[in-house]
């Protein structure tokens, strides 16, 4: 019985945070999951209002550079 209750509530889980929707234009994107993205121009600008955490990337001719939701810089050169 408890092996059939925890499948139960794990299916259920997956089912809701794999199902976040979404709505909004090309420069604001809103989602039911808490994530929120902005786009300008190259660079585009997320957070999540569950969690506050937030994080930039921006692409130009040499490479994919931002910082992550840990406050990491990252780089990856095309």
């Amino acid at each position: 019985m408890k092996k059939i209750v925890l499948a139960a509530i794990a299916t259920v889980t997956l089912a809701s945070t794999a199902s976040a929707g979404c709505i909004g234009s090309s420069y604001l994107v809103s989602c039911s999951d808490g994530n929120t993205y902005s786009t300008i121009g190259n660079t585009t600008f997320g957070s999540n209002y569950n969690t506050g955490s937030t994080w930039w990337q921006t692409t130009n001719s040499f490479s994919t550079y931002g910082v992550d939701a840990g406050g990491n810089f990252w780089t990856v050169y095309h």
